[in-house]
């Protein structure tokens, strides 16, 4: 997946989480966490099987805590 720079980032460090409903559950798994990294952003994770989308999740820390700054829809393919 490709993200672009939410647009109230202001370059700390970030977690990425990914948040899917499986069997009526909300599950969420962190993908990445205490990066700074450089947008746009490519990452790769894999999502519940037979789940077609999720929502990425995007925490900056600020003052020593993450702090929810953006999501975003994305889909998934079976290979």
């Amino acid at each position: 997946q490709r993200l672009d720079t939410p647009p109230n980032y202001s370059g700390g460090a970030i977690r990425l989480t990914l948040s899917q409903v499986v069997d009526g559950q909300t599950v969420e798994k962190t993908v990445v966490e205490n990066e700074t990294p450089e947008f746009p952003l490519t990452f790769s994770t894999e999502g519940a099987e037979g789940v077609s989308v999720g929502t990425v999740y995007v925490y900056e820390k600020i003052d020593g805590e993450y702090k929810k700054i953006a999501k975003y829809t994305v889909p998934f393919e079976e290979y």
